[in-house]
């Protein structure tokens, strides 16, 4: 996924970032923007807006050629822009790790096949589905299925 960062109240692109991660800055002010053509340092949300797309611009001779309007916002699943089915795999076994930790599931599932705590199971049971439906469901509507690209909980 891709990360164009523009000045506020402007359409004037400051940075684009192809395949981009990004992080809270070390030094603790803005985040920290990285590509495989560069990256960008402590970029402060007060002054600059940022675009997730999964289009591509290209800079030649300091001009864009593309404006941010131009540029399609990526998909947001759970809150959080998204670029591929595997990033909506990533969020949904986030929602499951953070009630479920991976003691309290390994402990379910012993529990499950020993015949005890089968409503807790149920209950985990249809939590996961909820939510790996949901996933599944997105990434349905917004994403072509990727061959060898195994869907989480299939």
């Amino acid at each position: 996924m891709n990360a164009l960062i523009y000045e506020k109240n402007s359409e004037k692109i400051a940075y684009f970032i192809k395949n981009c991660r990004f992080h809270k800055s070390k030094t603790g002010e803005g985040f920290d923007y990285i590509g495989d053509n560069g990256a960008a340092y402590g970029v402060k949300r007060a002054v600059f807006k940022v675009k997730f797309t999964l289009n591509d611009a290209d800079q030649k001779k300091g001009v864009w050629n593309k404006k941010v309007g131009d540029l399609k916002a990526a998909p947001e699943f759970d809150g959080q822009a998204v670029g591929s089915r595997k990033d909506v795999d990533v969020i949904t076994r986030k929602k499951i790790a953070e009630k479920y930790s991976d003691a309290d599931e390994k402990k379910l599932l012993r529990n499950k096949l020993s015949g005890r705590a089968v409503p807790e199971w149920n209950n985990y049971d249809k939590f996961v589905n909820k939510v790996v439906g949901e996933g599944k469901e997105f990434k349905n509507q917004y994403f072509k299925k990727e061959q060898g690209n195994a869907d989480l909980q299939e």
